[in-house]
């Protein structure tokens, strides 16, 4: 199972990020409100400029690590992909976790869910599964314009390559 809490620089990436505002938290709204609320938020596009780009071996836990976040301090805005550095346990396929995880910057994590990855032209874009968004409680489609340097770019790509070759399973269809 990837350790993505006890990971050493998640909280430095993920550090002071807020906490996403949910519409469909509202003690107001009518069930069939609600669901057109979080339809709504699962199909649009967030968009946000990416101004670090992290890459990290964390051999203690065990992990691979893979970050993006909006501001050059790891905060605001962000996705991490993470996959375990060791063949997947019983336990872990057991529980559906034999594979990649994605955390965004609410904390929340999903395992597997994403259905394309593509990055070009400056821009990394994602395309998770319904669950998958879900529960990471963002847009299906994440779009994160690249404002770092070619060696933080060509860092990214060698990165996302390798993390996902390592996934066992259910990679994404992959474009770097």
């Amino acid at each position: 199972m990837i350790r993505r809490r006890g990971t050493p620089g998640y909280r430095r990436l993920m550090q002071g990020a807020p906490p996403r505002q949910r519409a469909v938290e509202s003690r107001h709204a009518t069930p069939q409100h609600q669901r057109s609320l979080r339809d709504t938020e699962l199909t649009s596009v967030m968009r946000f400029t990416v101004r670090r780009v992290a890459v990290t071996e964390f051999p203690e836990a065990r992990t691979l690590v893979v970050g993006i976040a909006e501001k050059e301090d790891g905060t605001g805005r962000g996705l991490l992909f993470q996959v375990s550095l060791e063949a997947p346990s019983r336990q872990d396929l057991s529980l559906g976790q034999a594979t990649y995880c994605t955390s965004a910057d609410n904390g929340r994590t999903t395992y597997g869910g994403i259905e394309r990855l593509e990055l070009r032209d400056g821009k990394l874009v994602v395309r998770f599964d319904e669950h998958a968004a879900g529960e990471v409680g963002m847009a299906r489609d994440v779009e994160a314009t690249l404002a770092v340097d070619e060696n933080a770019i060509r860092e990214l790509r060698a990165g996302l390559e390798r993390l996902f070759s390592m996934a066992p399973g259910d990679a994404p269809q992959l474009s770097v």
